[in-house]
């Protein structure tokens, strides 16, 4: 959920997106139209549109708290314990300043509490600080969420996204583990150094990524030079499907070194697919314990090839 703007290089660029859920939104949004830098505002007047809104992710939520319409407290602990809404601040806007009604709004996951009649000047001006929180907020997570070899996500960061898928899937919505392996990759750094077998794998992430065509795709360094790829919404017959293209879009690499002519050894990966529809009581890591087994087979079986379990 994003609207745009033009910036000065003429390249469109996002907008903040907030969101406001109150029984009458109409003073918040006159306030914070004239943010500077512009803003993106959604308003819901009620639970259920705030849960659907906030699902869009936005980057503040403000809320009000006008019971018995709205129950601020109430509608605050049901944003905050949804598994796709959990990363916004929260303020909430309120006519209530006393010690109780504030201890029960942080206890519930606000960070802040604002009164009702605060001046629009004052409203900007927090809402303009919380944003550049959440902004360096998102950049610190992301750098902490990426492999600083290839750029593309760490095993902290694939962790984290399949608890989410395997929440989020439904129980006819599969799931699928790709676990990659270099083929002998001891090999080139024994023969070659370090320094190249790292040009390998940041030429082999970007070929690992071409198969991946649609946003909820993943691919992360799982460790040393093995890869792991995560597939919502994505059968046995698909994650297959991906993982063929990905051995044969390493295996026609353009592999010369970018700093001269020299060439690159070339590799191959092996690929282990595991597929599954998420159930309650199981574990996602079962997924990749049976990726990883397929990967083992296609290891015995040759390598360069894919193994899926049937």
């Amino acid at each position: 959920m994003r609207r745009e703007r033009r910036s000065g290089d003429h390249r469109r660029a996002p907008l903040p997106f907030l969101l406001i859920v109150d029984t009458d939104p109409t003073r918040l949004v006159a306030a914070l139209s004239d943010l500077d830098g512009g803003v993106a505002i959604e308003t819901a007047t009620n639970r259920g549109d705030a849960l659907r809104l906030a699902a869009l992710g936005p980057e503040l939520v403000l809320l009000g708290h006008h019971p018995p319409a709205l129950d601020g407290l109430e509608t605050c602990r049901c944003l905050i314990d949804a598994a796709d809404t959990a990363e916004f601040p929260l303020i909430f806007v309120t006519r209530v300043r006393d010690d109780e009604f504030e201890r029960r709004a942080l206890g519930a996951g606000a960070i802040d509490v604002v009164a009702e009649t605060t001046s629009a000047a004052v409203l900007r001006a927090r809402v303009s600080c919380h944003l550049q929180l959440k902004q360096k907020t998102d950049l610190l997570l992301e750098l902490a969420e990426r492999d600083s070899l290839t750029g593309v996500a760490n095993r902290r960061a694939f962790d984290r996204v399949l608890e989410r898928e395997w929440r989020r899937a439904g129980p006819q919505s599969p799931l699928s583990v790709l676990m990659i392996d270099v083929d002998c990759f001891k090999i080139v750094n024994d023969r070659f150094g370090h320094l190249v077998g790292d040009e390998c794998l940041r030429r082999l992430s970007r070929c690992l990524t071409l198969p991946l065509r649609r946003s909820s795709d993943m691919l992360a360094r799982y460790g040393g030079d093995e890869f792991v790829a995560l597939l919502p919404g994505t059968d046995q017959r698909g994650a297959r499907h991906v993982a063929e293209r990905m051995c044969r879009e390493v295996e026609k690499g353009a592999w010369h070194r970018s700093n001269g002519n020299s060439e690159l050894p070339q590799v191959t990966v092996s690929v282990g697919c595991s597929t599954a529809i998420p159930a309650e009581d199981a574990s996602p890591r079962l997924l990749v314990s049976a990726a990883d087994e397929q990967l083992y087979r296609a290891k015995q079986g040759g390598r360069n090839r894919v193994e899926c379990r049937e």
